[in-house]
């Protein structure tokens, strides 16, 4: 199938993303360039495209993303753009690498000849003709040191004005319970990242997904409050408006003498609000409330309640105090993840194929939004 190009309004296909505009010194927040915080929400409005920076570094990563992206939504009016970067380390003395992928003349080339670069690629090429109504797939190279890596994706992520970074999380779970250790320098790249990203962004946690090829189907949204969390509900409200995904949105709340009345809680009850009288049915779209008193009882209903889902989404909530969260910080073994998301991606964690994802809110790494999915 032959596509045109897109127009001047879409995302910039430049052959090499800009020099990093900071220094490793330097904060996430200094590095913004546009409301980083309302990314997600924004898409939310009809005609909005979403861009999505997705980073895969070997084959095992993309089948995960593949799910995500499928379950995000899509339209001719309300278009996704994917861009794929195959993140590979640096060996030896040679120049680090940023640019477009090169399509290769698949008539000349056989199947033995194509790089792991081209299989990724070839992926989400034969995902976009499936979708050729709403999908742009624009596929890039990074090949850098991995300590130096996360320069590489925060560039391109600036440069392109892109509203979700996509990370895979450093050890997948396997469909058997088994569990698959990638590289551990990957899981720095991550937090380098989450730390100097100027956008949203999701690590997402294979539970088994790769193996067995599901569509995220039932999406549950898990509401502790925060602007991570009011993220985490806007791409929830996009999957079901414009994927026909079923959506379950579960908000935690403390007993009624330890709840505040602040600016975020206002936030959090306006939007929260909007969202029940917009698109709640009891059927396609539902909402509940739990009362909890700590974070043992926030995992505990999570627990009880997430072998409904497909995919689980919440904010990481970074250095934000809640008795919903008391004692989670116990169980950090991946103070990367959403506070939750660091218990369900341990040893001790689901073990029904799924993915899990959670990112940090844009530019400062004080906040993120993330799923699993189950």
């Amino acid at each position: 199938m032959t596509r045109s190009t897109p127009s001047p309004s879409s995302p910039s296909s430049s052959s090499a993303a800009a020099p990093p505009p900071w220094s490793s010194t330097c904060t996430g927040r200094k590095i913004a360039t546009w409301p980083t915080s309302a990314a997600l929400c924004s898409t939310a409005k009809p005609g909005d495209e979403l861009r999505v920076l997705s980073c895969i570094h070997e084959q095992d990563n993309v089948n995960t993303a593949l799910a995500l992206l499928q379950a995000s939504g899509h339209s001719h009016d309300s278009p996704i753009y994917v861009y794929v970067l195959h993140l590979r380390r640096l060996i030896g003395r040679t120049d680090a690498v940023l640019d477009p992928h090169k399509r290769r003349n698949e008539t000349f080339s056989s199947v033995s000849a194509l790089s792991q670069s081209d299989h990724i690629v070839n992926a989400f090429r034969q995902f976009e003709q499936q979708h050729s109504d709403g999908v742009w797939v624009l596929p890039y190279i990074c090949i850098s040191p991995y300590n130096t890596m996360h320069d590489d994706v925060c560039s391109l992520a600036l440069d392109k004005k892109v509203t979700l970074v996509i990370l895979p999380f450093h050890k997948n779970v396997k469909a058997d319970g088994s569990i698959i250790f990638v590289n551990p320098a990957v899981r720095s790249v991550n937090v380098n990242v989450l730390r100097y990203a100027p956008c949203s962004v999701a690590i997402l946690v294979d539970h088994g997904i790769s193996d067995c090829g599901k569509l995220l189907q039932h999406v549950a949204v898990y509401f502790l409050g925060g602007a991570d969390d009011r993220e985490a509900l806007a791409y929830g409200s996009r999957m079901a408006k414009r994927a026909a995904i079923r959506l379950t949105v579960v908000r935690f709340l403390p007993p009624k003498v330890w709840r505040e009345e602040g600016q975020e809680e206002k936030m959090d009850d306006k939007m929260l609000t909007q969202f029940q009288h917009e698109m709640v049915d009891g059927k396609q779209v539902v909402y509940r409330e739990k009362v909890v008193q700590d974070g043992e009882g926030t995992v505990a209903v999570i627990r009880q309640t997430s072998a409904e889902f497909n995919l689980l989404i919440m904010g990481r909530r970074k250095g934000k105090d809640s008795p919903l969260t008391t004692g989670m910080s116990m169980w950090s073994e991946y103070p990367e993840l959403a506070g939750d998301h660091r218990r369900l991606a341990g040893r001790d964690g689901f073990r029904r194929p799924g993915v899990h994802a959670g990112g940090a809110a844009a530019g400062d790494g004080d906040g993120s939004s993330g799923a699993r999915c189950g």
